[in-house]
């Protein structure tokens, strides 16, 4: 965890197995590191949490999210989420109790940046 700003801000890096990209980890994997983790008011992971709308590519239909994500957010309250991976979102946004999950990769179709207040 790293403080930026008075944010504590948290990154877990590691993509879904499945796909045979250098980097994939488990479930039992990324539920390891966020529980090395500890809370932070900002999440930061590649992989999206399984939430259908935000892990499912509209093209394709390929879906890959982490229930290890959900579980930490669920239960550290993060303020922010923000992940990448999914192409062609569903969703580019949601929320999980307090936290606001975002997909920030999606920029590059919309052309505009995703603000953090």
């Amino acid at each position: 965890m790293v403080e930026i700003e008075g944010w504590g801000v948290g990154i877990v890096g590691g993509g879904m197995v499945g796909i045979g990209t250098p980097g994939e980890i488990t479930e039992d994997q990324m539920a390891e590191r966020l529980a090395a983790l500890g809370p932070v008011d900002v999440l930061c992971t590649h992989v999206p949490p399984a939430i259908g709308p935000l892990s499912r590519d509209v093209i394709g239909g390929r879906q890959k999210g982490s229930d290890a994500i959900v579980a930490y957010l669920e239960r550290a309250t993060p303020r922010y989420h923000y992940f990448g991976d999914i192409h062609q979102p569903q969703a580019t946004s949601w929320r999980v109790g307090v936290t606001e999950c975002r997909n920030l990769g999606y920029f590059r179709a919309t052309g505009r940046a995703i603000h953090h207040e």
